[in-house]
């Protein structure tokens, strides 16, 4: 059966698709689609076992909303995902292009619930993109000039991802947690969304709770805006 890949993201307590026996402990997968339409988490290796030449090569356009999850994207010490192959100015144009495409969809679909993140215009290439597959180069030039503007704010790219990264965890966490005790976390979940930032305070409390969690994933606050 034919894959494609169409993004890297976080996948909680799954096992890789490749039937290895392997439990993405990373917590974050490399998702497959079959001819279908149906998605499947694959780690990073067998990701690219179970795709021809140009879906490989695909594997350096696809959005990454996983930036604030330090280390996940490496077995033994060595990039696997296919991001750097010595491609020289198609590589740099691969990398402008996910960057662009994973700013796109954070805002319009991953941080959808978080009033603010989406915009009209983005909407609209949002559209275009679910439809065609692609963007036009004026597209690609107007994302990226939106995603300079906001660049260390609120809605910058690095932010971005940190909320995302946060918000997925705290999430996966509540259900963890016995309804009785799930005050502190799902308050600093709301603040999450009101602020997209956290306090250094609230993180390192955050931290306590993540670990008592059964495949804890340690995140890189770095990327949150400097208020």
């Amino acid at each position: 059966m034919p894959f494609y890949p169409v993004r890297k993201d976080f996948a909680f307590d799954v096992q890789c698709h490749a039937k290895c026996g392997h439990t993405l402990k990373s917590n974050v997968a490399t998702i497959l689609c079959d001819e279908h339409g149906t998605e499947y988490p694959f780690g990073p290796t067998c990701a690219r076992n179970h795709l021809d030449e140009d879906g490989a090569a695909q594997l350096r356009r696809i959005p990454d909303f996983t930036k604030a999850a330090p280390g996940q994207d490496r077995e033994g010490g060595k990039r696997v995902d296919g991001e750097h192959s010595g491609g020289g100015v198609r590589d740099d144009e691969a990398a402008k292009f996910k960057r662009i495409v994973t700013y796109m969809l954070l805002r319009q679909e991953r941080l959808a619930h978080i009033p603010g993140a989406q915009l009209d215009v983005l909407g609209q290439y949002h559209a275009a993109y679910l439809e065609e597959g692609a963007l036009s180069d004026d597209a690609v030039r107007h994302i990226g000039n939106i995603e300079k503007k906001t660049a260390g704010g609120r809605y910058g790219y690095n932010n971005l991802q940190t909320v995302y990264a946060f918000d997925r965890c705290i999430e996966r966490a509540i259900r963890g947690i016995p309804e009785d005790r799930r005050s502190f976390v799902g308050d600093i979940l709301r603040y999450l969304r009101d602020n997209l930032y956290l306090t250094q305070k609230q993180i390192d409390g955050l931290d306590k709770w993540l670990k008592r969690i059964d495949g804890y994933l340690p995140l890189d606050p770095s990327g949150f805006w400097k208020r």
